[in-house]
């Protein structure tokens, strides 16, 4: 009897000093449970493989800058197999019967698709806080030299988180929406020693980025992001460029939402 206590006292004990999580009995865990937990192992595997992204991203580098517009195609390429890979790979790693009891085929392979472009995107977001020698995306570089081609062909796989790539943050905290109007230089217009070569250039440069704003715009782009300042891409405008620049800038978005509303 004594020992029956004495060992009912030392469980009494151990409850009391256990987590309050610990005191519920064990019991076999459900099937919701278990669904749950093969979605945590699917999301474990479809955020990793950083070296495999930094071989993307140098793949789509190298092509741009050997390249040019040229590489347009190559870009495009690039990405869809990268994301077709991860799908495949998840598709054989992970049986989600959950989820194919309630989706179609089609949607199925949308959901697989919309994760997969999402790890690509999340996994560029990792490398540009690296803080390397190329801490920058693709979109980034893309849209500071101004290549309307480019830009297309970088965002066009992605067809389910085009908005998340557009926004997406290099180590300084800049979205690709920085570098496309930080780039901007309207200085040859006020000028009268310009010669017409510049001019002509410029007016192309111009009309090409504005063309690239409207697109970002229609994809989702952030006017009020801000960057590791704390200030928002027209806070910088208004800093280092001049009232052209910014009234470029609104005149291009007043065009666009006359236009479509």
């Amino acid at each position: 009897t004594h020992a029956r206590t004495r060992n009912e006292f030392k469980r009494i004990q151990l409850l009391l000093l256990l987590p309050a999580s610990n005191h519920k009995p064990r019991t076999r865990p459900s099937k919701a449970q278990m669904a749950q937990q093969q979605d945590d192992e699917y999301h474990y595997t479809i955020v990793e493989s950083l070296d495999d992204l930094r071989d993307v991203r140098s793949e789509i580098f190298h092509a741009m800058k050997a390249q040019g517009d040229s590489a347009a195609e190559t870009c495009k390429n690039i990405i869809e197999r990268a994301v077709v890979r991860k799908v495949n790979l998840v598709r054989e790693l992970v049986s989600e019967q959950h989820l194919k009891n309630q989706m179609t085929d089609a949607a199925y392979t949308d959901h697989l698709r919309t994760e997969a472009e999402q790890w690509l995107i999340d996994g560029f977001a990792d490398l540009e806080v690296e803080n390397t020698d190329a801490a920058e995306s693709p979109l980034h570089y893309a849209a500071k030299v101004g290549s309307k081609t480019l830009v297309e062909a970088l965002l066009t796989p992605f067809k389910f988180n085009v908005y998340r790539m557009v926004n997406i943050s290099d180590s300084k905290g800049w979205t690709p929406l920085f570098s496309l109007l930080l780039a901007l230089d309207l200085r040859h217009q006020l000028s009268d020693n310009a010669s017409g070569d510049e001019h002509l250039a410029e007016e192309k440069d111009t009309d090409t980025r504005k063309g690239l704003l409207i697109r970002f715009v229609q994809a989702g782009v952030s006017f009020s992001h801000t960057d590791n300042e704390n200030k928002t891409v027209l806070h910088h405008m208004r800093e280092t460029k001049g009232t052209r620049e910014v009234k470029f800038v609104i005149k291009a978005l007043a065009s666009l939402f006359i236009k479509h509303g």
